[in-house]
Order: structure tokens, then C-alpha cells, then sequence
């Protein structure tokens, strides 16, 4: 990985900007700055490159601390907590107004929900379209030219290599922007969450969808999870954005043409980078003294059973952790004989309290574990386990004790817990694996598949795993660890920067 750093960047840093930032600030009570490492899946996969090479980080400011140092970066001491030295930190500072329309008005709501295709939701949170407009106006397409402004500033500097990579939706409009005044800019988008059919995008204003893939288009390389999501965005090019053409290379890789004026190249490249996991690093916190506390307490608290089932999710609507606790109350019915016999332990992980969809859902799923606890439990027999909160070393010390690990999202760009439990299995574990995941591209073939609304097929798919004879759980294990082994965080790091080289070599 090093290798390739440096022949794409030589000694000069490469650019990249997220919402999140892999540090934010607070005071202590002297008024000293103190360092938190940030949190999230984009946080934790880019990180490894503050270690590797040179790297510019532009991000949001999320605290006061924050906006107060978004113009001296040099003066912001960096955490040693997986945080290297090769790091330069800029926050964009946005107004607080604007900043919530971007983020818990147009991000979060409308394009979260739009582009996991839950519509219900979508229209639920759906403001009146005047105040929509608004929203997008003040806060989205603002919020993106302030990212934009900063990233020009940075590789306008003599140390930045000419590359910048943006990640996810919150930043759909900022490379259309900076390509304006910087034609010679290799640019990459990578969006981790799905990307629907142009059919789904018909729930949002038609030109947004336009402006989104115009500005996406921008960029010489677009990225996706996925090939379905690859072959999703083509469409809605096609559909949305007039003069596109779709054709292939001599490799099969998708070339989508851009219209007039966008850049030098004529053509985007769009391709599936699936995302990973660090093996090593996975294998380093499941063997540390804080996981393996966590283990024996997790074994002590559970009691005996014969199988265990697990989950570990952020109690988001997407996770759909009601309809696999249905499908689980389901199989309790079909099977009295599991009585006493089987447990299924969730790690619920809290996110996005204050949005009402989030709290709603939160008391639904606790509703329900209510439930089915009373309706089997037994005296030394309670069938749902729960935990609210967010340990890692604890999500995976669950994650190894599993007879079956449960993913059965409505839609995922990825999905990381689906290989995290693959790393770290004992028994091993059998994977339930939702097809709408970006992790079923990679690890369908050796997981039993089931569909996220289909409440008897999950039912019958958990049994299954439980059922399942030790030679073919193995079997199946194996081929699904050196997937995961062959195609870890830092090859997909790699494929990045080996393209954007690539690229840079042929414009």
C-alpha cells in the first residue's frame, strides 16, 4: 500500500473530504483543546491512510471547538488513537442554520431515506416543497460550495497532489463546483450507502436528481459498493441528464460520457469498489483483554442454550432489526421445541435520537423484544437479549460466540458486520444475509440469502443456520474468510488510488 502512495502521490498530499472529519474538538475546563477521535464507517476505513501517506482531510466543523480552529489547522493537536502524523485537518465551518438544512433536513432525511428506498419514510419526512427548496438552496448547495472553497484552498497548496477523493451523499454537489475553476483536478466521488434505480429517484425533484449526477459527472472517476449500483447510476444519467452516453471498455467497465463542458477527459469512469474490513486490526481489538472481559460476561449473562443467534446493528429503520425479531417470534411459534434451547442476542447500537422516524422505531423494537420475552420466556429461559449502546470490543466478542449472525437490512451500500463476524467466528458462524446488502455481491454464494420483507423465508433461514451440519458450516466458513482475507480495507484503498493514477496518466 505504501508502494502505490507513493508512486501515484510521491511525496505530496492527497486531498479527501467527508461530513466527518477523523477528529473533533471540546475544551476542558482549563479552555485547552483536547482531541476525540471521530466516529462512523468513513472515519474508520480512511484512517489506516494518516499512517501511509501525506493526507489532507477536509471536513465539517461539528463543534465549537471546531469551527473556532477551522482556519489554523497547525495549531489542532491529533490524537494518538489511530491517528497518524501525516495528517492536516481542515474543517469547513458552516453556519449552524445552514448546516442543520444540509445535514438533518436534505442529507440525512430525504437522500438517507430516498436512496435505501424507504419510502414510506421518505414521504413521512417530506416538508411542503417550498420549504424543500429552501432547505436545498440554503443548506445542501451551500453547505457544498463552502466544502468546495476550503478544498480549493488545499491543493492550490504547493504540497497537494492534484487528486481529491469525496465521500458519500452529504457531498454530491462539492466536485461539480471545484471543477469549475480547476479543470486539470483528478477528481473521485465514492458513495458508500446504495444508489437506487432513476425509478426511486423520482420521489425527490427532478432537478436535484439532474444537478446531483451532473456534478458526480465532474469527477473522472465515480465510485460505487457495488456493480448494481454502478449499472443504477448509469441509468439515472441516462434518464436525468441530457447527452449522456453509457458504453464499456475493452475491460467491461462502465464509461459514462459527460455533458458539454465537464472537464477535459469526455468520459467518467464508474466502478464497484466494494469496501472491507482490516483484518489485522479486527483480530487485534477481539484479542485484547477488553473483548475477552466482555466475552465471559456476555457468556455469564446469557446462560445456557444450544444455539446462539446474533446482531449487531445501529437501530436505524434501515437495519429492519423489527422484522428479523418478527421472523425470530415466528420461528418461536413454528417451533415450540426450540424452547429453552436457542437465544438471540442483539447489540443495538444508538443513532439519530432526535429524529422522530429514529425514536419511533427505537420504541418499537424495544416493544416487541418486550413481547416475545414474555410470550416464550421461560424461569431460566429468557429468548431476546439486548444491549443499548456502542462497545466495539463488545460487538465483537458477541460477534465470536454465534451459532448464526443475522443481517437482514432493508438496503446497505456494504454492510461491515457481515464481515467482521466472518473474521472473527469460533464455532463458526453461519451467515443470514439480506440480498439487498452490497455484502451479497461477495458473500452470497457461501450465506443463506434472504429477502428483508419476507418474514417466513428469514424465519425458515434461521433455522436452517441452526441446523446446519458442522462439515458444511465449515466449509462455508472457509470460503468466506478468504474472501474477506483477499479483499480487505487495504485493497480497496489501493484500487482508489492505483485508478486515480491511472487516470491522471491517460487524461
Amino acid at each position: 500500500m505504501q508502494e502505490i502512495c507513493h508512486r501515484v502521490l510521491g511525496e505530496r498530499r492527497l486531498v479527501i473530504a467527508s461530513n466527518r472529519g477523523p477528529v473533533t474538538y471540546a475544551k476542558d475546563e482549563n479552555g485547552e483543546l483536547v482531541a476525540e477521535r471521530g466516529s462512523g464507517g468513513v472515519v474508520t476505513a480512511l484512517s489506516s491512510l494518516t499512517h501511509i501517506t501525506p493526507l489532507t482531510w477536509v471536513a465539517a466543523a461539528l463543534s465549537e471547538a471546531d469551527r473556532e480552529i477551522s482556519d489554523s489547522p497547525e495549531a489542532a493537536p491529533l490524537p494518538t488513537d489511530g491517528i497518524g502524523e501525516n495528517l492536516r485537518l481542515r474543517f469547513v465551518n458552516i453556519d449552524e442554520d445552514s448546516f442543520d438544512k444540509y445535514l438533518n433536513v436534505i442529507s440525512n432525511p430525504l437522500l438517507w431515506f430516498t436512496q435505501h428506498e424507504m419510502n414510506d419514510l421518505l414521504l413521512e419526512e417530506r416538508e411542503s416543497l417550498s420549504e424543500m427548496w429552501v432547505a436545498w438552496r440554503e443548506g445542501y448547495v451551500r453547505a457544498n460550495h463552502e466544502f468546495a472553497r476550503v478544498i480549493a484552498e488545499e491543493v492550490d497548496l504547493p504540497e497537494s497532489a492534484p487528486y481529491v477523493i469525496f465521500h458519500d451523499y452529504q457531498l454530491y454537489l462539492a466536485p461539480g463546483v471545484l471543477r469549475r475553476d480547476h479543470p486539470g483536478l483528478t477528481m473521485m466521488h465514492f458513495t458508500h450507502i446504495p444508489w437506487p434505480g432513476p425509478e426511486t429517484w423520482h420521489n425527490l425533484p427532478g432537478t436535484w436528481v439532474r444537478v446531483i449526477c451532473e456534478s458526480l459527472l465532474a469527477c473522472d472517476i465515480v465510485g460505487f459498493q457495488t456493480n448494481s449500483a454502478v449499472e443504477a447510476f448509469a441509468a439515472t444519467c441516462l434518464e436525468y441528464v441530457e447527452g449522456v452516453k453509457v458504453a464499456r471498455d475493452k475491460e467491461g467497465n462502465t464509461l459514462v460520457s459527460r455533458p458539454t463542458g465537464q472537464g477535459e477527459a469526455g468520459v467518467t469512469w464508474v466502478r464497484a469498489y466494494p469496501i472491507s474490513i482490516d483484518p489485522q486490526e479486527v483480530m487485534r481489538v477481539y484479542r485484547s483483554p477488553e473483548a475477552a472481559d466482555w466475552k465471559a460476561k456476555l457468556q455469564a449473562d446469557l446462560g445456557n442454550y444450544d444455539k446462539l443467534i446474533v446482531r449487531v446493528d445501529r437501530l436505524d429503520p434501515n437495519k429492519n432489526v423489527v422484522a428479523g425479531f418478527e421472523s425470530y417470534q415466528q420461528l418461536l411459534q413454528d417451533r415450540p421445541d426450540l424452547a429453552g434451547k436457542v437465544v438471540f442476542l442483539a447489540l443495538l447500537v444508538p443513532t439519530r435520537e432526535s429524529v422522530p422516524e429514529y425514536a419511533q422505531y427505537k420504541d418499537q423494537t424495544f416493544e416487541l423484544i418486550d413481547q416475545i420475552n414474555e410470550e416464550f420466556g421461560r424461569k431460566n429461559w429468557r429468548p431476546v437479549h439486548y444491549i443499548y449502546g456502542n462497545d466495539y470490543a463488545r460487538a465483537l466478542a458477541a460477534l465470536s460466540m454465534a451459532d448464526v449472525v443475522l443481517v437482514n437490512s432493508v438496503a446497505d451500500g456494504m454492510n461491515l458486520v457481515a464481515k467482521e463476524g466472518v473474521i472473527v467466528s469460533e464455532k463458526p458462524s453461519v451467515l443470514v444475509l439480506s440480498t439487498n446488502t452490497g455484502a451479497w455481491e461477495e458473500l452470497g454464494e457461501h450465506s443463506i440469502g434472504v429477502a428483508p420483507d419476507d418474514q417466513a423465508g428469514t424465519a425458515q433461514a434461521l433455522f436452517q443456520a441452526m441446523e446446519m451440519p458442522q462439515p458444511e458450516r465449515e466449509e462455508r466458513h472457509r470460503a468466506l474468510k478468504q474472501t474477506v482475507r483477499e479483499n480487505d480495507l487495504s485493497h480497496w484503498l489501493a484500487s482508489h488510488l492505483t485508478d486515480l493514477g491511472r487516470f491522471h496518466r491517460e487524461a
